[in-house]
């Protein structure tokens, strides 16, 4: 969360709620292919960072709605969002990768890091016990690491990746963790991507000691999808939306001139509006198949050439 602004993960909910522009320090593009849209936000500077309480970098966010509806729609949403993993990893196979699966697998909303690393081709081991099979096939060196959370570990994430890094030496490395959002129809439907790292428990207020270049010596990839929604940001989201079905000049008045404000939902909601979030009654079956495709897609970018019939039978 942001000052008294609503609390998302997703820098572009955070540029449209503060209505910012170009003019403050942002590139801003949507792009749409066969249905999948996809929006690339650029912080450019620091005054721009400063505005949305996010670092300097590249923001992606892909959404794919229908995908588990659809097998084509999956397909090209998985083919979406490896395009955009790619950009932001590069597509040179000899360069190994650390995937890093954040969050407690024993919490379904949290879990979607570890979820998505079940499904990975992970690589590592076989150029040494099955040479045979790595060099047959357009395979990337590939490692992953569960961390757990520090409520169970005692030990900060941070720390655990940095000593993990230090011991591989990877080319890079792309975290996976939940975020919040700010809109219901974004939980389990959109995932962001961004080249300037992750604060492991932000999603949910948690803030940990961040991963990224300047913390890790290397390149950090974060990618999310989020599964939560805040209770005071939905509610001032809930009151805007009836603001603007009724039609009422008067509430929108008191919106725009912020006597209304999420500041002022949090103040009515009291201590609760920290402590409580949302999530989908069905968020065990929405987190499977969120990750399910995240796996996809991290496949499919960060190794060559595959069929999904080939990722499929690897992974098995």
């Amino acid at each position: 969360m942001f000052n008294d602004s609503i609390r998302t993960d997703l820098a572009s909910e955070i540029k449209e709620f503060r209505k910012l522009t170009e003019k403050d320090g942002f590139y801003d593009k949507t792009t749409e292919i066969n249905g999948i849209k996809s929006r690339e936000v650029r912080i450019l500077n620091s005054s721009a960072a400063d505005k949305t309480g996010k670092p300097v970098g590249t923001y992606i966010t892909v959404d794919f709605g229908t995908a588990f509806e659809d097998e084509a729609v999956f397909e090209t949403a998985t083919e979406v969002i490896a395009d955009k993993i790619k950009a932001l990893v590069g597509n040179n196979l000899n360069e190994d990768v650390l995937l890093v699966g954040l969050g407690n697998s024993k919490l379904t909303s949290d879990a979607i890091g570890p979820e998505t690393l079940s499904g990975i081709i992970i690589t590592r081991h076989l150029k040494t016990h099955l040479p045979e099979i790595y060099t047959e096939l357009p395979l990337r060196e590939l490692s992953a690491l569960t961390p757990g959370v520090l409520g169970t570990t005692g030990i900060e994430t941070s720390d655990i990746v940095k000593a993990v890094t230090d011991k591989i030496e990877p080319s890079a490395v792309i975290v996976i963790d939940a975020l919040a959002s700010r809109r219901a129809e974004r939980v389990c439907s959109t995932v962001q991507m961004s080249d300037s790292g992750i604060s492991p428990g932000s999603g949910v207020g948690n803030h940990r000691k961040e991963l990224s270049k300047k913390t890790l010596g290397i390149p950090v990839i974060s990618i999310g999808i989020p599964t939560v929604i805040d209770t005071a940001t939905l509610a001032y989201d809930t009151f805007e939306a009836l603001c603007s079905a009724f039609q009422s000049k008067a509430l929108k008045e008191l919106v725009d001139e912020e006597v209304i404000s999420y500041k002022a939902v949090c103040d009515v909601l009291g201590e609760s509006s920290s402590n409580m979030i949302v999530t989908p009654r069905d968020i065990d079956v929405l987190v499977s198949k969120s990750s399910r495709l995240l796996a996809f897609s991290l496949n499919k970018a960060l190794h060559g050439d595959l069929t999904s019939e080939e990722i499929q039978s690897l992974i098995n």
